[in-house]
């Protein structure tokens, strides 16, 4: 029989540890001691199954389960034959557990998973109940780190938020698209009767003022119909937003944008917008973007009604992201904003001088989506905001922006930064594969360190390399696996340790070579872990 090795014995027994919590909260009251014993162990066991990991990734099969390097644990265990049937059978299909598993985190997951099936299936599913008890820490179906931490940060933010707003019912609710893409609604009422209505009679609809303009015609025609649209926009109820004046805005919209119109109609249809793109208006259709159930046609439609209303809208909007209470309406303002671009920049620089913390931090992600390289220094001031929270989106937002100067800022970071802020800058580095990284990781290595003072930033720089598979990193990690320590010999072999781990993720014939020299060094821990490496290379090749 094949030996184990101590990482399979250890995740098998935390796996164990997490079937017997779910047997736990099936049998036992909540705060009953047999079920808080259930959930320590089992955290204390998967927090030793982790060792120095960050996360571990599982895939679940019927009848077996594997580490994410693709090593099936044993099938001969029985314990754990049932649990990966068990999650099977609730549609899990892959488990990420990261490093800070909490008991809080472990008890609501093994309530969910001790559901039935039929039950899981009613109530939207597993991935669904995890996301709505709040569990931050082990992950259903979801193995990409980047989305992991985005997510988890909205789930902390919905933890703090302890208000929420009232619903508002107002425009593109109830509304559908027709076969031309124009926006319908299906509830439209007619206006009340006019005093003058001889007058009201002869007046066209938006509609067909609209119809007369699809047809192509002479300069001076379709300077008499947009002047009519004009007219016939102005006459509209200003306190609501029917689907003829939407659409009646679109047209003027498009068509500045549109080269098939000459210079001059262009100029006509901008001046128009801009007259009727009034305040109130602006706020109609930003009430009408936190409607629910609004399709993505029609807020794309808003979406560029306001990025053609320029400042006035940016300026809104981030008036509004500022305001609100409600999560889930914060992210469609900011995914409003972000649509502006380079538009957004002096309203997301005054969002960032705001005294609370989820404000800075939203305007701080807009930031990082536009990637615009000025706002590097902007971010960069953010490092030293007092709220972690901010911090860490800054540190995402700079590695999104990929610039010399973002990269140096982060990497600054890296070496002057509290721990938790070398620790995610060193994550998001090598999650977000920033390749111009490279040569700054490189020269961290190099650094002269005799007493391994550096031993956390190293092996996060080791780590952020090869997850990068950065080839050009090899020479270097040869350098280090060649290197002996007379002093803290086993703190420095936790870096050589990293440096086998990522010559396996890098791959190259170069690092197999490396790796087999390694091996011969003894039996300490390093020649064993570049012999775990050996072995993931050849698993690699073979799939």
């Amino acid at each position: 029989m094949k030996k184990q090795s101590p990482q399979h014995l250890h995740m098998e027994n935390a796996l164990r540890g997490l079937g017997l919590a779910i047997k736990a909260v099936r049998f036992y009251p909540e705060n009953h001691p047999a079920r808080i014993d259930a959930i320590e162990r089992g955290v204390s066991a998967l927090r030793l199954a982790l060792g120095d990991l960050d996360h571990v990734a599982l895939t679940v099969r019927r009848d077996h389960l594997s580490i994410e390097n693709g090593s099936r644990l044993r099938d001969s265990n029985p314990a754990i034959k049932a649990l990966a049937h068990h999650l099977f059978a609730r549609r899990i299909f892959q488990l990420m557990i990261l490093a800070d598993i909490s008991t809080e985190d472990l008890e609501s997951a093994a309530c969910a998973l001790a559901l039935e099936p039929e039950e899981i299936i009613h109530r939207g599913g597993i991935a669904k109940i995890f996301s709505s008890a709040g569990i931050q820490t082990l992950w259903v179906n979801e193995t990409d780190l980047t989305k992991i931490l985005s997510r988890r940060e909205m789930l902390q933010e919905r933890k703090s938020d302890t208000r929420s707003q009232a619903d508002q019912n107002e425009t593109f609710t109830d509304k559908e698209q027709n076969d031309d893409g124009a926006i319908q609604e299906k509830d439209q009422r007619q206006p009340p009767p006019s005093e003058n209505s001889s007058f009201a009679d002869q007046r066209r609809t938006l509609e067909e003022i609209l119809a007369d303009l699809a047809e192509k015609g002479s300069e001076a025609r379709f300077r008499r119909l947009v002047n009519e649209l004009t007219e016939a926009i102005h006459a509209e109820e200003p306190s609501s937003l029917s689907t003829g004046l939407l659409n009646a805005m679109l047209f003027l919209a498009r068509c500045t944008e549109e080269k098939a119109y000459e210079e001059s109609e262009r100029t006509l249809c901008r001046k128009g917008f801009e007259t009727l793109m009034t305040s109130e208006r602006t706020e109609q259709i930003i009430d009408s973007l936190c409607e629910p159930g609004l399709n993505e046609s029609s807020r794309e439609k808003a979406h560029f009604l306001l990025r053609k209303s320029g400042e006035q809208g940016a300026m809104r909007l981030g008036e509004r992201l500022a305001e609100e209470k409600e999560a889930k309406r914060r992210k469609i303002l900011a995914q409003a904003l972000t649509a502006f671009g380079r538009s957004a920049l002096a309203t997301l620089d005054r969002l960032l001088g705001d005294s609370r913390w989820y404000v800075v931090r939203n305007a701080a992600t807009i930031l990082g989506e536009i990637r615009d390289p000025e706002t590097a220094g902007h971010l960069a001031a953010l490092l030293g905001h007092e709220d972690e929270r901010v911090r860490r989106e800054a540190i995402r937002a700079l590695t999104r922006l990929g610039t010399t100067e973002a990269m140096d800022v982060l990497l600054v970071a890296v070496e002057e930064g509290d721990p938790d802020l070398q620790r995610q800058a060193l994550l998001f580095l090598g999650a977000m594969k920033q390749t111009k990284a490279i040569p700054y990781l490189l020269r961290f290595l190099e650094r002269s360190d005799p007493f391994v003072r550096a031993l956390e930033l190293k092996r996060g720089a080791v780590r952020a390399l090869g997850d990068m598979g950065a080839a050009e990193a090899v020479p270097a990690l040869r350098a280090l696996l060649q290197q002996r320590k007379f002093f803290f010999p086993r703190r420095f072999q936790e870096i050589q340790i990293a440096c086998c781990l990522a010559l396996a993720r890098i791959g190259t014939d170069e690092c197999r070579r490396i790796l087999e020299i390694t091996t011969q060094r003894g039996h300490g821990p390093v020649s064993r872990s570049a012999s775990r490496a050996l072995r993931e290379i050849a698993r690699a090749e073979k799939s």
